[in-house]
């Protein structure tokens, strides 16, 4: 549910990308002005503070989440066909998908560089603001010091959310995972995660209650992914709770629309819902959760996703993930508690999507191929789908058996190699 702070941030984001950010700056720019190196380096493009004090992003900030927004409309479709989430429709028109449902990926794959590309592009931008806020002249006013100190917060929290991106998704060597290859050097997944977990801590210091807990929650995350189990019990314990908005990301950005509404919505031509996961879909909070919709086509009848249209925002993460990593860990014997308080946070999930209560569940036998199928059904279309087929007990099927699969991590470009 969307509370004021992202209705805000989206209104805000519409209008300074549609006006060219025009009063933003004090010498009062047109719609078709671009703005200097200079200009950025002054408070106001970093935003204002509204009547409660939260930020409205400014250009610097806007950008930054515009790369985001970039990078997340291709990694949601394609992390759904290399794993059991999209299946690809014959005579589609975009290549890449296709060469992904059928496990024929290369570091020269066009549609994989565009994906690294726009990974460092986000990374990149928020690494820049960092320098931005560094380079600016900030005056000792409470306002502008809660604006520098936001800003630093967007920078930090998702110069990590990049991090973690980076090494969930991507691998060098797919016969000897855990390596990456930046800026000219070989670098591993644990030296990422360092970075992110640097990052998203560093983050902490700026960030008010809501963005500390949205930050524990990525911790959580990433320590879950890595198994660092010492981490990710202590960052979900300060987690996103049921009443927090979610982290989007925000389509309604120039001519950027969801890349997964686009391709898997009624009107894309490129990837259907496998009847493995619609068949899946058998209460009332499993079927609000994942909406779909039969279309009928020149190649025939398929199921696609209707949750996401073209001009939709895609959520990164809420408070399910959160409660399910909970539960999780819980099974796991590191976070406290029993079976029964792993239940008791799975049924917040389901009574959230059917308040009636008639999806909530009552199994005493829960383990973690029950929790992977929770974390399939309500986290689906999120990218989360195929880090769990790595970590969890199951065989989600793509075309192939996901066992079977040459290609488990997205291959880091040639480009880098040169």
């Amino acid at each position: 549910m969307q509370t004021n702070r992202t209705l805000y941030i989206i209104s805000f984001v519409i209008l300074c990308w549609l006006n060219g950010c025009n009063g933003l700056l004090e010498d009062g720019l047109e719609p078709n002005d671009r703005l200097t190196y200079d200009q950025l380096n002054e408070p106001q493009a970093f935003g204002q503070l509204d009547t409660e004090g939260i930020l409205l992003p400014g250009p610097n900030i806007t950008s930054l989440l515009y790369t985001g927004a970039n990078f997340y409309s291709d990694l949601f479709p394609y992390t759904g066909v290399m794993s059991d989430e999209f299946e690809w429709v014959e005579n589609g028109n975009i290549v890449i998908y296709k060469e992904i449902y059928e496990d024929r990926l290369a570091p020269t794959n066009s549609g994989i560089t565009s994906l690294w590309t726009k990974l460092h592009s986000y990374l990149a931008q928020a690494q820049e603001v960092i320098q931005r806020v560094n380079d600016t002249k900030w005056l000792e006013s409470p306002e502008h010091q809660q604006i520098k100190q936001q800003s630093l917060w967007y920078a930090y929290f998702h110069q990590g959310n990049a991090y973690v991106n980076l090494f969930a998704y991507f691998n060098a060597n797919q016969t000897d995972p855990g390596t990456l290859y930046l800026e000219g050097k070989s670098v591993s997944h644990e030296q990422t995660y360092d970075l992110a977990l640097n990052s998203l801590e560093k983050a902490m210091e700026y960030g008010d209650t809501y963005q500390k807990r949205l930050t524990n929650s990525i911790i959580a995350r990433a320590a879950l992914l890595k198994e660092d189990w010492a981490v990710a019990t202590e960052a979900v314990k300060e987690g996103l709770k049921i009443n927090d908005e979610p982290l989007i990301m925000q389509y309604a950005q120039g001519s950027l629309t969801n890349g997964l509404g686009n391709v898997a919505g009624p009107f894309g031509r490129e990837l259907s819902v496998p009847l493995s996961f619609k068949n899946l879909l058998t209460t009332e909070s499993s079927i609000i959760r994942n909406p779909t919709t039969s279309i009928t086509t020149d190649n025939g009848s398929r199921w696609v996703q209707t949750l996401y249209g073209q001009y939709d925002n895609s959520v990164v993460t809420d408070f399910t993930e959160t409660n399910l990593i909970m539960a999780e860990l819980i099974i796991r014997g590191f976070y406290p508690g029993n079976k029964t308080d792993a239940i008791i946070l799975i049924n917040e999930v389901l009574n959230y999507y059917d308040p009636s209560g008639q999806s909530a569940t009552s199994e005493q036998e829960l383990t973690l191929k029950e929790i992977e199928l929770y974390r399939r059904i309500y986290l689906s279309w999120r990218g989360l789908r195929l880090l769990d087929l790595r970590r969890l007990p199951s065989d989600g099927v793509a075309q192939l058996p996901f066992s079977e699969r040459d290609w488990k991590w997205f291959p880091v470009p040639e480009i880098e190699f040169i």
